[in-house]
């Protein structure tokens, strides 16, 4: 499965009616299904976020068209129209979907997240900065010596703990496409806010996180937010800054 790595992260509910066409063939209007669902914003473009080419036909597509991607459940072999529904605004839209979305990184344990481009954003009167990722914060040792352990994975060096420094679980460092690219964190417990220099890839199968959902930052950073180290994690959303 091509998995579409490091999706811009811009949390929304939102209402899926699954038309439910496949190849085509239009099912009957009593058979449509109402699905909430977390929307994020993905770049279906070379070079963007999105990563790979679509699953559907291995291409990559304009963000000015109408597309979606489905976390693996409802994706059912995909060119499925879908028509979307903003529970902010009230606006409908259909898309066309065109890619497989990995779920498993947004924030969430259940595969209720729909990627889909800024076309769609757009005309659901949306913003695609709407919104922040849930993460579990662990504090890091980026320091030679320290628990961190080998190199930041972006430059192969170690760096100062008194820098505002991030290593983010593998969906969101996205093959290295946020290395030394700030992100904001802001913290649920103190609604302070700092922005961090993304330099590593952070591994969340020992934290106990909810699969993807665990970033790993410096000591600088759990200060800043003004949250003591001693807590072993803390709860904070983040975006791209």
């Amino acid at each position: 499965m091509a998995r579409r790595n490091a999706k811009k992260l811009a949390v929304l509910a939102a209402v899926l009616v699954l038309a439910q066409v496949w190849c085509g063939v239009v099912a009957r209007q009593n058979q449509n299904h109402l699905h909430q669902a977390t929307m994020m914003v993905n770049g279906f473009e070379d070079g963007e976020e999105g990563g790979d080419p679509a699953e559907c036909d291995g291409k990559y597509h304009h963000d000015g068209e109408m597309l979606a991607g489905l976390s693996t459940v409802w994706y059912a072999g995909g060119q499925t129209p879908i028509r979307i529904t903003s529970t902010r605004t009230g606006r409908s839209v259909v898309a066309r979907v065109v890619d497989e979305g990995d779920s498993s990184g947004h924030g969430g344990c259940n595969s209720n997240v729909i990627v889909t481009s800024k076309a769609v954003w757009k005309a659901l009167g949306l913003h695609t900065k709407l919104g922040q990722a849930h993460a579990t914060m662990m504090v890091n040792g980026f320091e030679d010596g320290e628990e961190g352990g080998d190199p930041a994975e972006c430059d192969g060096k170690y760096h100062h703990d008194g820098e505002m420094l991030a290593g983010l679980s593998t969906v969101w460092y996205a093959g290295g496409k946020r290395c030394h690219k700030p992100i904001r964190i802001t913290s649920t417990r103190t609604g302070r806010s700092v922005v961090a220099r993304v330099v590593d890839e952070g591994d969340s199968s020992g934290h106990g996180g909810c699969k993807n959902n665990v970033i790993v930052t410096s000591k600088a950073v759990w200060k800043a937010l003004g949250l003591h180290t001693k807590l072993g994690q803390a709860h904070v959303t983040w975006s791209d800054a």
